[in-house]
C-alpha cells in the first residue's frame, strides 16, 4: 500500500461534517486514523446525509490519491404548505389569530343510533326491576349505566361542541365549547418554541385505528400537548402551519412528527 499524509481536517460547523469513501471499505479504518475521523462517525454522518443534509465537503480517499470536493450544504426539505381542511374555519382581526374547529361527522350520527338503542334498553331493564328484586339485578346494568351515560355525552358534544384556538402576541389559548370538555390550555406564546403533528396508533387484536394530535415544545425542551383527539393528520397539520406562521416560528423536523415530503 502506498504511504501518504492526510491533511488536518476542522468541521466549519457543527453540523458540518465530513464522509469518507474508499475503494476497499474493508480497510477503512487503516486509510483513516481513528483519531482523524473515528469509525463510529462515518455511521452517524453517513445516515445524516441520507435524511437529506448534504455537507460543505466530502473527501475521497484511496489507497493511492486523495481529493477535496467542495459542496453546499443542503437544508432540510420544505415540507408542503397544508391545505385547509373542511370543517375548520381561520380568522384574523386585532392582532389576533382564531381557528375554530367544528367537531361534526358523520360518526356522530351512528353514534347517536346506538346510544339510543343502548340507553333505551337501560330504561327497560330498570322499568321492570321491583323493590324485591335481588340486588344483582340492580347493580349488574351499574357499568352499562356509566359507559351509556359517557357515550351519550361524548355523542351530543360531537353535534354541538367547536374547539377555538386564540393566539396572539402573549398567550395561545385552546378551548372546548359549549358542552365542558377536558383539554383546555392557556400556554404564554414566549415559552413556545416548535409545533408538530403526530400520529397516534390504538391497536387492538383485529384492527388498528389512528388519531392526530397537535403538540408544542416549550424553552427547556418541554414537550407541551395542544390538541388530541383530531380525526385526519390535515387538520393537525393545518393548525400547527398556521400557528407557527402567525408566531413566526421557523419549522424544524422534530423526531415522531407527521411528515409531508414535496413529490
Amino acid at each position: 500500500m502506498s504511504q501518504f499524509i492526510l491533511p488536518k481536517v476542522e468541521p466549519v460547523s457543527p453540523a458540518t461534517g465530513f464522509l469518507c469513501l474508499s475503494r476497499d471499505r474493508k480497510n477503512i479504518s487503516r486509510l483513516v486514523p481513528d483519531d482523524l475521523f473515528p469509525r463510529d462517525r462515518v455511521m452517524i454522518l453517513t445516515f445524516r446525509q441520507y435524511l437529506g443534509i448534504l455537507f460543505d465537503k466530502i473527501l475521497i480517499f484511496s489507497t493511492h490519491q486523495y481529493q477535496s470536493i467542495p459542496m453546499q450544504a443542503t437544508p432540510y426539505a420544505e415540507r408542503p404548505k397544508a391545505p385547509q381542511p373542511e370543517g375548520v374555519d381561520i380568522t384574523q382581526e386585532g392582532g389576533s389569530l382564531r381557528i375554530i374547529y367544528r367537531w361534526w361527522s358523520w360518526k356522530f350520527a351512528a353514534l347517536l343510533v346506538f346510544c339510543i338503542v343502548w340507553d333505551s334498553f337501560l330504561v327497560f331493564w330498570y322499568s321492570k326491576v321491583t323493590e324485591n328484586a335481588p340486588l344483582i339485578m340492580i347493580l349488574f346494568p351499574v357499568g352499562h349505566v356509566l359507559v351509556g351515560l359517557s357515550l351519550t355525552y361524548y355523542t351530543i358534544a360531537g353535534f354541538l361542541n367547536r374547539t377555538i384556538i386564540m393566539v396572539n402576541r402573549q398567550f395561545l389559548i385552546v378551548t372546548h365549547t359549549p358542552m365542558p370538555w377536558f383539554g383546555n390550555r392557556r400556554l404564554e406564546t414566549e415559552q413556545v418554541t416548535q409545533l408538530y403533528a403526530e400520529e397516534i396508533i390504538f391497536q387492538s387484536r383485529n384492527s388498528q385505528s389512528a388519531s392526530y394530535q397537535v403538540n408544542t415544545i416549550l424553552r427547556g425542551n418541554r414537550k407541551q400537548k395542544l390538541l388530541s383527539g383530531l380525526p385526519s393528520q390535515d387538520i393537525a397539520l393545518f393548525v400547527e402551519q398556521t400557528i407557527e406562521k402567525y408566531l413566526r416560528i421557523p419549522d424544524e423536523p422534530v423526531a415522531g412528527e407527521i411528515y409531508k415530503p414535496k413529490i
